[in-house]
């Protein structure tokens, strides 16, 4: 019986995904790909013609779209951030680590940190860890969960909280919003105000805890993480910082909010933007 976990409204054309302990999440699409045992791949991922290896994370709303004669290859232990977009024919080395937002347009040296747009190199992962990464327990946790509290999908966006969305939510199609409050992450789920918008292909991500004031709007293909990796490990596990976001904040379209983030009453985040916990607030087209 296969270990592998593939979530609802998931597509997989011409691919071969491993059986062991690999997890893709809903509204990735896989298509003439190959997928390594205890790989991650995150919700609203797009792989084609690529080539992933064993323990890569990929995080949600990563594109990897390889070419027929222009694959792109991913090597063992790595770690793409959310929104991460690889360019064909590149090949990612072993244990590499690529921030959030990175365009890849280039080939990666093993274990080297790169960001920006396009991806440019800053520093080589030091690796304090050689344990690797298993999602095998992890999984059998997420299975029972899932018997528990099914994901909804109702008012065309996806429900994984196990709880109803407040009535006052007014949440778009093809957003997801995910996280809950467990033994593991104990500050986890969410928290509502009255009044607030999430428009379309959104995603929030709540394990690690999020606050959403009142009078809040996030538009279109928006981020929030609350979750992370520890990269001084191979092993990378996760780790976790609450996001708060005051009153009538206003977020633009495509921004990553990233965790430990504090947004306060009436703030404006442009369209296009990465957000970090020290309020530094980037283009995603700016070299970090």
């Amino acid at each position: 019986m296969t270990k592998t976990l593939v979530d609802p409204q998931v597509t997989i054309k011409r691919s071969k995904i491993s059986p062991n302990n690999t997890w893709v999440r809903t509204y990735s699409c896989v298509d003439n790909s190959v997928i390594g045992e205890n790989v991650f791949i995150g919700f609203k991922c797009n792989l084609n013609y690529a080539v992933i290896g064993k323990r890569t994370q990929i995080a949600n709303s990563c594109t990897i779209l390889g070419q027929k004669r222009n694959n792109i290859v991913i090597s063992d232990d790595v770690w793409l951030g959310a929104a991460v977009t690889i360019a064909p024919g590149v090949h990612i080395g072993e244990g590499a680590v690529i921030g959030a937002g990175t365009y890849a347009v280039n080939d990666v040296s093993p274990y080297s940190i790169i960001v920006g747009n396009p991806g440019k190199f800053i520093k080589t992962r030091k690796i304090v860890s050689n344990k690797k990464l298993s999602n095998s327990l992890f999984l059998k946790k997420i299975r029972k969960l899932f018997q528990k509290y099914p994901p909804k999908f109702e008012g065309g966006f996806t429900n994984y909280t196990g709880l109803p969305i407040p009535h006052s939510l007014e949440v778009g199609k093809g957003t997801v919003i995910s996280g809950r409050k467990s033994t593991a992450f104990p500050n986890g789920g969410f928290q509502f105000g009255k009044r607030i918008t999430i428009k379309n292909n959104c995603i929030l991500e709540g394990a690690g805890g999020l606050s959403i004031g009142e009078n809040t709007t996030i538009d279109c293909n928006t981020i929030i993480i609350t979750t992370s990796h520890d990269y001084k490990l191979l092993s990378l596990p996760q780790t976790n910082e609450e996001v708060v976001i005051d009153d009538n904040v206003r977020i633009g379209k495509n921004a990553i909010i990233l965790p430990g983030v504090h947004l306060s009453k009436g703030m404006y985040i442009p369209d296009e933007s990465i957000v970090f916990k020290n309020s530094t607030v980037k283009n995603r087209g700016e070299q970090l």
